[in-house]
């Protein structure tokens, strides 16, 4: 069996229509989904733990050698993983779906 013809045939077709086709409909839904107000709430969520980790290094200074220091900073981390995992996944999901779903529906594109 071989497998020439379909070789050949895919040669054919016209991939660089293709290609600028996708690349259009991708621009336009970045512009979209990600350029938006409504979605300035998910990046502020995702920016949370980050901050949080930031604001502990500038205002927790000290003796970063000590144990005590290497367990606070176990506790605190694990808070934040644990901010991040339980709520930071869960809204900024619930953020995505709703402007998926409403956004489409008040564009009337759905």
């Amino acid at each position: 069996m071989t497998t020439k013809p379909a070789v050949e045939k895919l040669m054919q077709q016209p991939w660089q229509r293709r290609v600028n086709q996708v690349g259009a409909i991708l621009r336009i839904e970045l512009r979209k989904s990600l350029l938006s107000k409504r979605g300035v709430l998910v990046y502020l969520l995702a920016l949370a733990p980050c901050l949080l980790i930031l604001a502990h290094a500038l205002f927790e200074r000290g003796n970063f050698d000590t144990p005590a220091h290497v367990a606070t900073d176990h506790v605190y981390m694990t808070g934040i993983v644990q901010f991040d995992i339980r709520l930071g996944v869960f809204f900024g999901c619930m953020g995505i779906f709703t402007w998926l779903l409403r956004g489409e529906i008040v564009e009337k594109t759905l």
